[in-house]
């Protein structure tokens, strides 16, 4: 299966900058101590639009990336 071109642009940051933030309020323990999941939210940290860094960056402090 092809994916639109779009689907791998930058634009498709924003949306995916949520989903680790609907997933930490289903279930935070998974996000703090999964290593998948931290890896995403350190490479969105590097990556997410100035709109969506701050939802991120405090995403980020709670699953203790940040100190």
């Amino acid at each position: 299966m092809r994916l639109p071109a779009a689907t791998n642009s930058a634009a498709t940051i924003p949306v995916s900058s949520l989903h680790p933030v609907n997933a930490e309020a289903s279930g935070p323990e998974d996000m703090r101590y999964n290593a998948l999941a931290r890896d995403l939210v350190q490479g969105l940290l590097k990556r997410a639009r100035p709109t969506y860094a701050s939802q991120v960056r405090a995403l980020a402090e709670r699953i203790s990336l940040l100190s």
